[in-house]
C-alpha cells in the first residue's frame, strides 16, 4: 500500500458509497474534484495532498465529500483526515429553481454539508476561494455557508424520531478562506474558520477544542454577513440547557477582514 498520485488525472466524485474508508495514514495527491459526491461513508486516516480542485455548479462541495449523511443504521465519522492545496468554487452556472426545498450552497475544506456526522481530529490547510456565487438567488431565504472544516452541519433524524447530532472536535484550519466576489445577490453568508453554520435543529451539537489560524476575508456588500474565527453562526430552538449547543476551548488566531467594495 502506498500514496496515490492523481496529478493531471481527471476525476469524477464517487456517489452512494456507504462503507468505511480507511486511509491508514496514506495520501491521495493532486485531486481535481471532490473524492466523494453524496455518501454515507465514514472516512478515517485519509489525507488529500496538494489538491487543485475547481468546483463549478455544485450545490455542496468539499475535498473529501460534497455531502455526508447518517442513516437509520449508519453514523458516519470523519477522523484523522486532512486536506492541503487549493479549492476554487465558481457557482455562477448553478441554478436553483424558485421554491426549491434546498436553496443553500455549502462549502467546506473537507465536507460541504454533513447530517449527523462527527468530525474528530481533522485538519484543513487548503486555501479556499468562492470566486462567484449564484447569479440569481431568487429571494432573501438563499444562504451560503463556508467553513474551513465543514460548511454546514445538521442533526439527522431517524425514522423512529431519535436523532444523531453533528459536531466538530479537536480540529484545525490554517487555510485562508476568501469570499471573493462582490455582489448583492447573496442575502446571507455564514463563514467561520472551522464551521460556517450549525442549523437550528442541530441541538446539543458543538465545536470544541479546535483552532483556526487561517485568514477569513469577505466583502461588505452582502445583505447579512456572519463572519467569525471559529463558527459563523449557530441557531438553536430549544430552551433546555442539556440540549443547548456547546462551543468551548476553541482558539482563533486568524485575521478577519471585511473588504470595502
Amino acid at each position: 500500500v502506498a500514496d496515490v498520485d492523481m496529478t493531471g488525472e481527471a476525476w469524477t466524485p464517487i456517489e452512494g458509497y456507504a462503507k468505511t474508508v480507511r486511509g491508514n495514514g496514506y495520501a491521495i495527491k493532486g485531486l481535481t474534484a471532490p473524492l466523494f459526491g453524496t455518501t454515507n461513508a465514514s472516512i478515517k486516516g485519509l489525507h488529500l495532498r496538494d489538491v487543485n480542485i475547481e468546483v463549478n455548479g455544485l450545490l455542496h462541495s468539499g475535498a473529501l465529500a460534497c455531502s455526508i449523511s447518517a442513516t437509520d443504521t449508519i453514523s458516519p465519522i470523519v477522523e484523522h483526515c486532512s486536506v492541503s492545496g487549493t479549492i476554487n468554487v465558481n457557482n455562477e452556472t448553478l441554478t436553483i429553481p424558485e421554491g426549491a426545498a434546498e436553496n443553500r450552497v455549502n462549502v467546506g475544506g473537507l465536507v460541504g454539508v454533513a447530517y449527523g456526522v462527527v468530525f474528530e481530529s481533522c485538519c484543513n490547510s487548503a486555501n479556499i476561494t468562492i470566486t462567484k456565487p449564484l447569479a440569481d438567488a431568487h429571494s432573501l431565504e438563499f444562504t451560503q455557508s463556508f467553513g474551513g472544516i465543514v460548511g454546514r452541519v445538521h442533526v439527522f433524524t431517524k425514522s423512529d424520531a431519535t436523532t444523531i447530532t453533528a459536531y466538530v472536535n479537536k480540529s484545525t484550519n490554517s487555510g485562508n478562506l476568501t469570499f471573493g466576489h462582490s455582489t448583492a445577490a447573496v442575502p446571507y453568508l455564514y463563514m467561520g474558520g472551522i464551521l460556517g453554520l450549525s442549523t437550528e435543529d442541530n441541538v446539543s451539537g458543538y465545536v470544541s477544542n479546535s483552532i483556526n489560524t487561517g485568514k477569513l476575508s469577505a466583502n461588505n456588500t452582502i445583505y447579512s454577513l456572519y463572519l467569525a474565527g471559529i463558527i459563523g453562526y449557530a441557531r438553536c430552538v430549544t430552551n433546555k440547557a442539556d440540549l443547548m449547543p456547546v462551543f468551548e476551548n476553541n482558539i482563533n488566531r486568524g485575521e478577519i477582514e471585511v473588504k470595502e467594495e
